[in-house]
């Protein structure tokens, strides 16, 4: 048997791919273990053998015979006797060379081959065997599988020729290309002189952009230290360029916002281009707004492009304060006006030193100094202890500074001296700008339709000036439109207290009247002791008038005087209309309310009008029950003996109605009682006011012998006429 390996064999055979070979070797570990100690049709792994997509072969090492054959064998060699055959005659090796490398493989001493086989109908084909010695009971038998590798070297070989040939013509391309290259570096010495010279100029050229360019530009490494800088980064920073680049990022961003440029400079290390609003500090100390584009142009270098926007940043700011003074303003009321509020918020918005607001007189003349902010605070104290407080200090009617202001909504003084008058010397004003190195002084009136109600002062600093003059007149309107509110609040408040100080007069004087009426009444009553007829008209009359009276004194006392509680009404009137009555001594007289809430007083409230108008019902229906119930000696009584003459008022409050009842323990209701059409005036007043009431009125008598009684229940809506 002639082994693959031989030289004549080597350039054909090459191993095969790592997977194929970790797949043969896998396949035999698996497969050996279950072999038996027979080979037959049913021995252990006979379907996993048979079934398998390799081409395997079960071979006897002594005399080379095919001992087995799965599906794919039997396909690939095609032989109809193939298990009748020995592998000499499929293998082209000779029997003595095929015979070898059984026995080597048989001892395990070589496992992998290249060999060339015959087949049936594919001819001869280049193999690869794997080959492992396997126990089956007391023999041994090689197992073998077998990849057909053929079209795989006739593929290597062509690529080996393949190889060859191109070596040979990139030998003679390379040839070419460096004679091309020595002639081509021969005539372009002068391209790429004047090239230099052309680079030279570019470079001057986006020199000149860079320089010129009206943004700051910067180029920074990944540190963040500064490589580049042109002209107007240095402009608004205040640093020269070696000042720069001896910095970094964090030496200008303020320390509030040193989170904020690391996020920034974080992703444009990741996204290569960030863009933000940062603030930064001057040379000088000054903090500016910058917004900033930065992407990256290297690897380690960085270009950021910045604007100086703090003016637009300030006015945002200050918008914003507006915005806010605006609401603040709006929930102002009489009580709640923060005057110094007001003039720090005026300070805010312009940058002055010094803010004031002046509050004028009715007269539009005098004004007093409401409030003051930016005084320091010891100066202030200072002025507050030698009674120079300038805080609620009036100002009298100067002509001198009224003429100096003239019609104008905003005035502007160049010093403070020049704002002096007669109440305020100049040498008293230039010494005051000299210790407070003052500047120009600004005036904005604070207006309405109405007329001028005030104005807003303010001092600057020397060298500083108004700013932002459209958004202090704006701030000065919305200041006059809360004052004129403010102003109109208190008046509607003053004209209010004194309506319901003319209001309780009059309930006061009502009350007094139906006072008199009732004196004069009860006065008439007694001369005319007697005549029953007259003393009980004038009985009936004086109670009214007290029903009245008693009203008025409620509502007179009352802190709302269009209302008030139908429980305490009564509790005060029922107890006086009986005592007009000779049976007051014997009877017992209750005044109660039905439910909690009635007794914490959370309900039974009614207006007026209807107040008055249950006080004349009850004060009949207690009227009737004196006069009726109570006239004789009539007591009602049971077992125990007599029952006390008893009235009973109760008041009840429900979701949607309200009732009130009336009850005794009199001899209850004549036979001839009428409750549709009740005799006398008095129940017939009283049908009326309850129809007014949109109630309803029910009279109920038991009859029972030891206690018949009456009992009247007028219902009528809570909500009625509200």
């Amino acid at each position: 048997m002639r082994n693959v390996n031989s030289p004549d064999q080597s350039r054909r055979a090459s191993p095969g791919p790592g997977g194929l070979r970790f797949a043969a070797v896998l396949t035999l570990i698996l497969i050996t273990p279950g072999l038996s100690s027979q080979v037959g049709d049913n021995w252990p792994g006979r379907d996993l053998f048979e079934n398998h997509g390799a081409i395997k072969l079960l071979i006897d090492p002594t005399d080379g015979a095919i001992v087995a054959a799965n599906a794919a064998a039997r396909a690939f060699y095609s032989f109809p006797s193939l298990l009748e055959m020995r592998i000499g005659q499929i293998n082209l090796l000779t029997e003595v060379e095929v015979a070898d490398e059984m026995s080597r493989a048989a001892v395990a001493e070589r496992n992998h081959f290249f060999f060339r086989h015959a087949t049936g109908s594919k001819g001869v084909r280049d193999v690869e065997v794997y080959s492992y010695p396997v126990a089956v009971g007391a023999e041994t038998y090689l197992y073998s599988i077998i990849i057909d590798v053929t079209d795989r070297l006739i593929v290597e070989e062509q690529l080996r020729v393949f190889r060859i040939r191109v070596a040979a013509v990139t030998g003679a391309v390379l040839a070419v290309a460096v004679l091309a290259l020595i002639f081509w570096a021969l005539r372009t010495g002068s391209r790429l002189r004047a090239t230099s010279k052309a680079l030279a100029t570019t470079e001057e050229v986006y020199r000149s952009y860079v320089n010129g360019a009206p943004l700051g530009v910067f180029v920074a490494d990944e540190t963040g230290r500064y490589r580049e800088v042109n002209p107007e980064a240095c402009r608004i920073t205040g640093y020269s360029e070696e000042e720069l680049l001896a910095m970094s990022i964090a030496d200008l961003i303020i320390p509030e916002h040193h989170g904020l440029a690391e996020d920034h400079f974080r992703t444009v290390l990741r996204d290569g281009r960030s863009a933000g609003e940062m603030a930064f500090a001057t040379r000088t100390g000054e903090i500016r707004w910058w917004n900033v584009v930065a992407a990256a142009i290297s690897r380690n270098r960085f270009l950021e492009f910045t604007e100086d926007i703090t003016d637009r940043k300030t006015a945002e700011q200050h918008r914003f304060a507006l915005v806010k003074a605006a609401e603040e303003l709006q929930s102002c009321t009489p009580e709640t006006v923060n005057y110094s509020r007001i003039a720090e918020t005026a300070r805010n918005l312009t940058g002055a030193f010094c803010a004031a607001v002046n509050l004028f007189d009715a007269d539009g003349k005098s004004f007093t100094t409401a409030a003051m902010a930016g005084i320091p605070h010891h100066i202030a104290r200072a002025g507050d202890m030698l009674g120079f407080s300038l805080t609620g200090r009036r100002w009298s009617h100067d002509p001198l500074r009224e003429a100096a202001l003239g019609d104008a909504g905003t005035i502007v003084f160049p010093s403070l001296g020049s704002l002096a008058s007669g109440n305020f010397t100049a040498t008293l004003a230039e010494g005051i700008a000299s210790t407070f190195d003052l500047g120009e002084v600004v005036i904005t009136r604070v207006m309405t339709a109405a007329g001028t109600l005030g104005d807003v002062t303010l001092l600057f600093s020397s060298g500083d000036h108004l700013r932002n003059r459209d958004l202090l007149e704006i701030f000065a309107g919305m200041v006059g439109v809360t004052l004129a509110r403010i102003r109109t609040e208190e008046q509607n408040a003053r004209l209010v207290q004194e309506k319901e100080t003319l209001l309780k007069e009059v309930q006061h004087r009502v009350k007094n009247n139906m006072n008199t009426m009732t004196s004069l009444l009860s006065l008439q009553a007694h001369q005319v002791r007697g005549t029953r007829v007259a003393e009980g008209v004038l009985n009936d009359a004086c109670s009214r008038f007290r029903s009245m009276e008693i009203l008025y004194d409620r509502l007179y006392r009352s802190d709302v005087h269009n209302a008030g509680s139908v429980h305490e009404y009564l509790r005060i009137l029922v107890p006086q209309v009986v005592d007009l009555f000779p049976a007051a001594s014997r009877v017992a007289v209750t005044v109660q309310v039905d439910g909690d809430a009635c007794r914490h007083g959370e309900c039974c409230n009614l207006d007026a009008k209807r107040l008055s108008m249950v006080g004349l019902i009850v004060n009949e229906l207690v009227t009737n029950a004196m006069k009726y119930a109570f006239a004789g000696d009539h007591q009602a009584g049971g077992d125990n003996g007599p029952i006390p003459a008893a009235l009973t008022v109760t008041t009840s409050c429900m979701a949607e109605m309200m009732e009130i009842r009336v009850e005794d323990n009199g001899p209850g209701l004549p036979a001839a009682f009428d409750e549709d059409n009740p005799s006398g005036f008095g129940l017939m007043m009283v049908q009326a006011m309850v129809s007014q009431l949109d109630g309803a009125i029910r009279y109920e008598s038991p009859k029972a012998e030891d206690n018949p009684g009456t009992r009247v229940v007028v219902t009528f809506p809570r909500g009625f006429g509200e």
